[in-house]
């Protein structure tokens, strides 16, 4: 299909996609400073010397309080988000997927609001407030969730399982470049060293309310067995596809093989905050500064992203995934390991980093799709979300004890780098060689040959071939 097929296909969802990445990460990326301006000591404030908060003058203890601010409200915008998400699969089978999405974004505006209303009300509230506000954030990636039910819908009515695979990395393309964006975004106001970032979130809900407006225009693509449900019929199919439904995934042999990968990717999703603060107290970089590595990276994601589709198309899909893979088992880890010798060493690990998630994300997840029946496609994605919710909010507390901004010496440094290590060790070890790997294998040779057989009829001129500008509409008319 290409890139350009894609996004002609979905151009509205994509573009809602794309300012919905950016309000996010520029909101979150800001949750680290205004964490850390929250944080109070006896130490006095020596002039020209910004440490993070008006009201502490060390700067490492500024940091060490500000993640523990920090593990404390992401641990409750997970528990929040984990209560929320299992309604994920009943909501977007029964009212859509339109409806979902404009639910979870709408809570997200409500948590930017209080940012926004709370502090002018009740001023000594400050700290309570950003917990809430915190908690509401989390919300994004349900709905990002949300946005691969609709491509895999939009794939599964063109019966074509290759298109799934190209959708979802035009999708993590699109996701690059508005978190990016919104980190570029975000340097701008760090650099303001402000006191208080309450007039910060009146732009994030303005965008908040332009992306209801871009949701509530999208297609609704509700699978055809819940569309037309009449009146008399609607209470019966709630109890139907309600909580209960889920115990129609107990015999999902997929989802058993799964859940040991659930569990990493939760650790995973857990150290991922942790970079900020530990750069800052290992290098001694400023909030600036981890900024513009993660801008630096865009360039980066994005070539690996371009490459990846005619990579794929030449090598295989069952050879790209394997080499991606084999990195993230051989290189990746030591990479890690090695990370408070030198920064090269963090720019070599963001390097390999996006390479082994360029080449393997989108793919597995067009096979997450594939081995899923539609009618629990939902309640399978909620119940991966869960799952990586909990083990990330139980691991919030063993982070902070990891984590020692005052500490000098390497071991103490390099010691949240150690169990990252070895956690992506396992993670991409068992995606290979564990008893996961052969279905993986079988789901990315069976999307090879579908591709294949495409690109043949494409030559012998069965099908429109992507040069075509309207494919979809064409296929509307003849079926």
């Amino acid at each position: 299909m290409g890139l350009r097929r894609a996004w002609q296909r979905c151009r509205m969802v994509h573009t809602t996609f794309f300012l919905i990445c950016f309000t996010f990460v520029f909101y979150a990326n800001l949750q680290d400073p205004i964490a850390r301006s929250l944080v109070i000591c006896d130490q006095p404030l020596e002039t020209g010397n910004f440490t993070g908060s008006l009201g502490c003058g060390d700067r490492n203890l500024v940091i060490e309080r500000g993640q523990d601010f920090m593990s404390c409200a992401r641990a409750t915008r997970l528990a929040v988000t984990l209560c929320s998400c299992t309604a994920m699969g009943a909501i977007s089978d029964i009212y859509g997927r339109r409806a979902f999405i404009l639910l979870y974004t709408f809570a997200m505006l409500i948590a930017v609001s209080c940012h926004i209303v709370a502090p002018l009300l009740v001023p000594t509230a400050t700290w309570w407030v950003f917990m809430a506000s915190s908690a509401f954030t989390g919300f994004f990636s349900i709905d990002q969730n949300g946005y691969r039910l609709i491509l895999a819908d939009m794939a599964e009515q063109d019966h074509d399982k290759s298109e799934l695979g190209e959708l979802l990395q035009f999708q993590a393309l699109i996701q690059a470049v508005g978190s990016a964006s919104g980190v570029g975004a975000s340097l701008v106001v760090n650099s303001l060293h402000l006191e208080s970032y309450q007039q910060v979130a009146v732009p994030v809900a303005g965008l908040l309310c332009c992306c209801l407006l871009l949701e509530a225009s999208l297609e609704e693509t509700r699978p055809p067995g819940k569309r037309d449900v009449a009146a008399g019929e609607r209470q019966q199919s709630l109890k139907v596809t309600g909580i209960e439904s889920y115990r129609l995934l107990k015999g999902s042999v997929y989802l058993r093989k799964k859940l040991p990968l659930v569990l990493c990717g939760g650790v995973l999703e857990a150290f991922g905050p942790l970079l900020n603060p530990w750069t800052m107290a290992v290098y001694g970089w400023e909030q600036e500064a981890v900024g513009k590595l993660i801008v630096m990276g865009a360039p980066m994601a994005l070539i690996c992203m371009g490459l990846s589709l005619p990579v794929a198309e030449r090598l295989g899909e069952r050879r790209t995934v394997t080499f991606c893979l084999a990195l993230g088992i051989l290189v990746l880890p030591v990479t890690f390991a090695l990370l408070p010798i030198s920064p090269k060493f963090l720019h070599m690990a963001h390097l390999v980093f996006m390479i082994n998630q360029t080449g393997t994300r989108s793919l597995l997840s067009a096979v997450d799709m594939q081995l899923t029946e539609e009618d629990i496609r939902a309640r399978f994605q909620s119940t991966l979300s869960v799952g990586k919710m909990f083990v990330s909010m139980m691991m919030q507390p063993c982070i902070a004890w990891l984590f020692d901004a005052l500490g000098q010496d390497y071991l103490t440094q390099v010691r949240p780098m150690l169990v990252l290590a070895v956690v992506v060790f396992i993670t991409n070890f068992m995606q290979l060689f564990s008893p996961l790997g052969p279905m993986y294998m079988e789901a990315l040779d069976a999307i090879t040959a579908e591709r294949l057989a495409k690109r043949k009829k494409a030559e012998s001129g069965e099908i429109p071939s992507d040069s075509d500008p309207q494919p979809s509409e064409e296929k509307k008319k003849n079926s």
